[in-house]
């Protein structure tokens, strides 16, 4: 009469990269004389632990999108020096006006000399299109709203310049 038998264990160890096991395998027949003869094997296995490769990308990519949307928001007008700042307003002034010469040295002593500018000699189209009847006239560019007169750095920030 012949005997078989057959067994297995497991023997598991989790890292944080990867999980290995190591499968101990055994398959005995008994002989006729009662006797076993038994054959084993070791099977090592290591499989990679994608969690953390997965969470990283994860993180590196919130953090761009963050990144992103926070320079976005910056550009759209979230801060006082930001770039459509300086679309937002034109300036109509003559170079002859003292308050529109002054009014220059303001914007360019603040920093903010970059905001666009155009006097209704090389624009009449323009000057008519908003109605400019005094210089220095502000526009919103986006708003239409209109503002006459000399401006000081504290009414230049309160527009958003």
């Amino acid at each position: 009469m012949q005997f078989f038998y057959s067994a297995s264990k497991i023997y598991t160890e989790k890292k944080p990269m990867a999980t290995h096991s190591i499968d101990i395998n055994a398959i005995c027949i008994e002989r006729p004389d009662g006797k076993l003869d038994c054959t084993s094997w070791i099977n090592n296995k290591t499989k990679f632990n994608w969690k953390p490769v997965v969470f990283a990308i994860l993180m590196v990519f919130i953090i761009i999108m963050l990144y992103n949307i926070l320079q976005n928001m910056k550009n759209k007008g979230g801060d006082s020096f930001s770039g459509n700042a300086k679309r937002k307003w034109k300036l109509f002034y003559s170079e002859t006006c003292p308050h529109c010469v002054k009014q220059i040295q303001v914007l360019e002593s603040s920093g903010k000399g970059y905001v666009e500018k155009a006097t209704c000699r090389e624009s009449p189209q323009e000057c008519q299109m908003y109605s400019v009847s005094a210089v220095p006239t502000w526009i919103n560019l986006e708003t239409g709203e209109k503002k006459t007169g000399f401006m000081d750095l504290q009414e230049l920030i309160r527009m958003g310049l």
